[in-house]
Formats: structure tokens, C-alpha cells, sequence
């Protein structure tokens, strides 16, 4: 039987590592029993839990043999990947960075008799590159992500309340997000934003709006309860690759309102399982229309948990 190793940088967190955890789960529960996942420097302290094995390429500890995924092109390939010997070799591309594939590229070409396969989170990311290589959602493991069941619309609000969450960086926020805020909060809404604290400067103090840095992997499903409506959009010069945060938010049962330039419109009909828009006005106005509608939210957040078990419960796995 196949050994799969993955390798991601899990010295950091983020979508890309929940990726590699999430992906290498997928591959057990589908019988393989060899999964290995590699880290070439510590793994963050918040991932002890999970079985990765920090490489040591002089005492002979590093991946070898199999197929060998590299999730991310951020991933950086030492010269310990000149001496293995690989059966298969898959780069995932995950994110909008172009000169980083073409450095990882290199790297994993450079030492191969056969290509290295190229699997894309989204097809904006396909596009993006334009080489061939299939187009695959990143695996999302729902029991990892919630871990008992989550109810929500349970809690009795006495206002509408937006969320949103991402880590905590400027570029995974809109230049035009405050604007939006301060309408929806004349509109007598509650917002709650988790990894804003990089653009506290740019936000009102109104008292119905929370701000607070990004949180662990572990508090979100409780935080999103708290929602009855997911709002996200990035700056356009850094688009989601693929978006887990709204994944997390869909699963949750959730409608989202989201920018249309972000991986993540490949799951999302919009008007059907979630919205995107294009302008300030045109968010304010499905935000409205939703805080005026209880029963369009249901129906969106019904029409949106069903994509999730669609997409991550009944596809196949990627094998190259």
C-alpha cells in the first residue's frame, strides 16, 4: 500500500495547515494506512495533539519512498529532497501567490525523472497558473472543526448580530469594510469581528461593535453560534485562495455574504446557499434583507450546511 506523506508548514496556523490535518484524516478514514505528516521546523504548540514529526534530515528522519504532498507553495524544499526517491509527488496550490508556486516548482522538478502533479483549491487559483492539474475543494473535517453538536439560532438575540473571522493581518480586510460597518450598524445591527485588531485604528467605538484578535481553531463553532450572519471579504490585491472560514461558517449553518473574488465562489450559488456581491451598497442591501427575513436566513443556512456535506462527505479523494 501507498505511504502518503504531507508536508506543510505547520509552524504556523491557518487554512493551509487545517488543509494538511483535515486532508491527511480524509485519506485514513478512506483506508490508507500509512499517512505521515512532516513539518520542517516545530510544529506550533496549538497542534501538539496531532502526530507530526518535525524533520531531522541529518539523523536520517524526513519522508521518503510514496507519494509525497506538499500543501502550500509556501512550503520551502531543502536540499534533503534532492536525495529521496518518490513514487508520486503532488504540489497543492492554496493560495494566490504565483511567484511562490514557481519557486516550489522548481525545487520539486528539479531532483524528478516525472512531473510533479499540480492539485488546485479553486479554479480562480487554475487560472491563475494555467498549467493542467485537477481542481479539488481542501478537505474539511467537520468533527475536527466543531466537536459536539452545534445548535445555532438557539440563543434568544435581542438584535441582529454580523460576524466574521480571520487571522488577524490587515490584508484579510477590505479597505471599504468600515463603511459597510457603520451602515449596518445605523441599521441597528451588532458586529462582532475576531482577528480585526490590525485595523482597530480604521473602526468606530460604537458600543455595538466588538473587536477582538483571531482565536483558536477550538473557539470558533461557539463564536459562530453567537452569528445569524456571516459577512467576509478580503483586499483584492490578496483574494482567499479557497476561503475555510466560510466553510466553517456554511457547516455552521449560517447564511454568508461574501465579496465575489475569493476561491470559496466555487461552492457558493448565490441567492441559493449564501450570497456575493460586488459593491458596498449591494452587501448593506442583502445584510438588510436578511436581518428583515428570519425565514430567509433558515432557508439559506439549511441550503448551505446541505453543500457542505455534499462537497466534503460524499467526493471522492484526490489520488494522483
Amino acid at each position: 500500500m501507498t505511504r502518503h506523506h504531507i508536508l506543510a508548514p505547520f509552524h504556523l496556523i491557518g487554512g493551509g495547515v487545517w488543509h494538511a490535518i483535515d486532508f491527511a484524516t480524509a485519506l485514513k478514514q478512506s483506508g490508507m494506512d500509512e499517512v505521515h505528516l512532516w513539518s520542517q521546523k516545530p510544529a506550533a504548540e496549538t497542534l501538539a495533539s496531532y502526530p507530526i514529526t518535525t524533520m531531522a534530515p541529518y539523523s536520517g528522519i524526513q519522508p521518503d519512498g510514496g507519494h509525497l504532498w506538499v500543501i502550500g507553495p509556501d512550503v520551502e524544499i531543502g536540499h534533503w529532497y534532492d536525495r529521496r526517491r518518490f513514487e508520486q509527488v503532488t504540489l497543492v496550490y492554496n493560495q494566490h501567490a504565483p511567484d511562490l508556486f514557481s519557486r516550489c516548482m522548481h525545487r520539486l522538478t528539479h531532483a524528478l525523472d516525472h512531473q510533479v502533479a499540480i492539485v488546485y483549491a479553486s479554479s480562480a487559483l487554475a487560472d491563475e497558473i494555467g498549467l493542467p492539474g485537477a481542481i479539488s475543494p481542501p478537505s474539511f473535517d467537520i468533527a475536527r472543526f466543531f466537536g459536539h453538536a452545534v445548535t445555532q439560532g438557539d440563543a434568544v438575540r435581542q438584535r441582529f448580530t454580523i460576524g466574521r473571522a480571520s487571522r488577524d493581518v490587515r490584508y484579510k480586510h477590505h479597505v471599504d469594510d468600515p463603511d459597510v460597518y457603520g451602515a449596518l450598524l445605523k441599521m441597528g445591527c451588532e458586529i462582532e469581528l475576531v482577528g480585526a485588531t490590525s485595523i482597530a485604528d480604521r473602526l468606530s467605538g460604537h458600543p455595538a461593535l466588538k473587536i477582538s484578535p483571531e482565536i483558536p481553531q477550538s473557539a470558533l463553532p461557539g463564536f459562530l453560534d453567537r452569528l445569524d450572519c456571516f459577512l467576509y471579504r478580503t483586499s483584492p490585491r490578496k483574494p482567499e485562495g479557497f476561503g475555510l472560514c466560510i466553510v466553517e461558517a456554511m457547516a455552521a449553518g449560517l447564511p454568508v455574504v461574501a465579496a465575489r473574488h475569493g476561491g470559496y465562489v466555487d461552492i457558493i450559488n448565490s441567492g441559493v446557499n449564501g450570497f456575493l456581491f460586488d459593491t458596498n451598497e449591494e452587501a448593506v442591501s442583502i445584510v438588510t434583507a436578511l436581518k428583515e427575513n428570519p425565514d430567509l436566513r433558515t432557508q439559506i443556512g439549511i441550503s448551505a450546511k446541505t453543500t457542505i456535506k455534499q462537497l466534503f462527505y460524499e467526493r471522492p479523494i484526490i489520488q494522483n
